[in-house]
């Protein structure tokens, strides 16, 4: 009997490691994938056809790491899990000019999106745009904002509210607050 009893209690402790990793690993990747940025966009040429096949690569420029994909028979392209930052994106096909668009930014949770208009030419020539992505965000109707934390210190807040930093952020507008004991008005036709 003591050894049923040895056994079940393995069995037992096997079940609740195995319990333990699966919670662990959920939470790592669950981790890797908050704030991360992306961008996105479409590779044409002058006559707005597609370029399929085309490498588009985002290099941060803090660091000098490279993300890269291949955009898809549609011309469409992806490259997600950026970390915010300021990025260089380069575009390269055969037969067309390289195009690199530098300093782009990007915030926590937001997507970018950089068209680009492939030129055709010689091998060696190269296109480069030295400035940021448009400031209007066609690919989501959400907004999004920053607050750094120096900010958050100076402001007073009533209560340490943190929902009061909401009304930081653009766009944003409090409902007004309700009046204790009172039902709102209500119109009366005579």
């Amino acid at each position: 009997m003591q050894r049923r009893g040895t056994r079940g209690q393995s069995s037992f402790a096997l079940l609740v490691l195995y319990v333990l990793i699966g919670l662990h690993c959920s939470a790592t990747f669950g981790l890797a994938q908050a704030g991360k940025a992306e961008v996105t966009g479409e590779v044409r040429d002058q006559n707005s056809a597609a370029i399929a096949q085309a490498r588009v690569s985002s290099t941060e420029i803090a660091t000098g790491q490279t993300y890269s994909t291949t955009a898809t028979d549609n011309g469409d392209s992806t490259i997600t899990n950026l970390k915010p930052g300021s990025y260089n994106i380069a575009v390269e096909a055969n037969g067309f000019k390289r195009f690199l668009r530098e300093g782009v930014r990007l915030a926590t949770g937001e997507r970018v999106r950089v068209d680009v208009e492939l030129q055709p030419s010689a091998v060696t020539e190269n296109v480069t745009i030295t400035q940021d992505a448009s400031l209007l965000r066609t690919e989501s109707g959400s907004l999004g904002q920053v607050i750094r934390n120096r900010k958050i210190v100076d402001i007073p807040l009533n209560g340490r509210n943190f929902l009061s930093l909401v009304s930081l952020s653009a766009g944003v507008a409090q409902p007004p607050p309700a009046t204790a004991g009172h039902p709102p008005l209500a119109s009366t036709v005579g």
